[in-house]
Order: structure tokens, then C-alpha cells, then sequence
């Protein structure tokens, strides 16, 4: 894990930020020009605010999944703490131990399964649902595991769509504004 420091305690994966660093982040934000694809895929540093804002949009989103809507727990990454390690800022999180079934999904089933929740594939790796505006990115089989037969994501970055980002990936999946 890129931007984590990780270590299980008590049933939790605790995961710190390490070298300054909180992730990555999609934008479109650029005059560029020609294949709208490769302008969705422009990845930046994330920044402390994004970081969190990922964390929330993670934790609505999974509040609404097939099977974890009725786990015992109400947020997938919990915020445990905002602290100076090293002169460094970091940002320490905790989420569940969730075994790992036997098989794990393919693209294919992550595919099927995004699309039944209303999510449009946008590229490799990018879905957007048009009803909320929410896109995930990073989708891929590592970040999305499957535990007691259910898929839980656990390191997709989902991001609510708005500006240039917005429009791009609406022309390339073909809404018209």
C-alpha cells in the first residue's frame, strides 16, 4: 500500500499516511486537448481535504452495498486521528479485517456488480453514476475484495464529479449537458 503505513490490531487494519503523502487524485482540470480518455486519467497528489473527502464518500457509499448495508459496522474506514509524526502531517484511519473468500472477483464480476448499482464504465479502472455524480476510480480487483460473499471495497477513490472532470467524463460515456 503506496501511502499507507499498515499494521492489524484488534481486528482492524490500522493504516497511517506516510511522506506526506494521501493518496491520488483524478482531474481534468487542464485546457488539454484530443482523446478526453487520457485527460480523465491525469493522476495528482491528493491533498489532506481530498484524502477525508474520499474517506466519506467511501464510508455513504458502502452504507448502501449488498451486504454491508447490514454488517455491524457503520463506516468501512473509520478517522481515528490527525497527528505530527516526524515533522510530517498524517492522517490515521482504521478499517475491519474482512477475510478473504476463497475466490476473489475478477474485472468481469466488479464490472457486472458496479454496473447494477447504476455506475456507467468510463475506461479502465473509472465507473461514473450520473443520478449522484459519484465516480470511482482505482477500480480494480485489489482494491475490491470479496469476504463471506461479499464485495467489500477497500481502496477504491471515489471522487463526486463536478467541473471539467464532470464534463469530460460525460462526453466520454455520452450524456449530453
Amino acid at each position: 500500500m503506496g501511502e499507507h503505513n499498515v499494521k492489524e490490531h484488534d481486528g482492524r487494519f490500522w493504516k497511517a499516511t506516510k511522506n506526506g503523502r494521501f493518496g491520488i487524485y483524478f482531474d481534468a482540470s487542464a485546457r488539454a486537448q484530443g482523446d478526453p480518455v487520457c485527460q480523465i486519467q491525469k493522476k495528482l497528489s491528493a491533498t489532506p481535504y481530498q484524502y477525508l473527502a474520499r474517506l466519506e464518500l467511501s464510508n455513504a457509499w458502502s452504507r448502501s452495498l449488498p451486504g454491508l448495508c447490514e454488517a455491524d459496522f457503520d463506516e468501512l474506514t473509520r478517522l481515528e486521528g490527525l497527528v505530527y509524526l516526524d515533522e510530517k502531517f498524517v492522517i490515521l484511519t482504521s478499517q475491519p479485517c474482512f477475510p478473504h473468500d476463497a475466490d476473489q472477483p475478477d474485472g468481469v464480476e466488479i464490472a457486472s456488480w458496479l454496473r447494477s448499482q447504476y455506475f456507467l464504465p468510463v475506461t479502465e479502472g473509472i465507473f461514473y453514476r450520473p443520478s449522484d455524480g459519484l465516480g470511482l476510480f482505482d477500480v480494480k480487483p485489489a482494491n475490491i475484495i470479496r469476504s463471506g460473499g461479499v464485495l467489500v471495497p477497500v481502496d477504491v477513490i471515489p471522487i463526486r464529479l463536478s467541473g471539467r472532470l464532470k464534463s469530460v467524463i460525460h462526453r466520454v460515456v455520452g450524456i449530453i449537458e
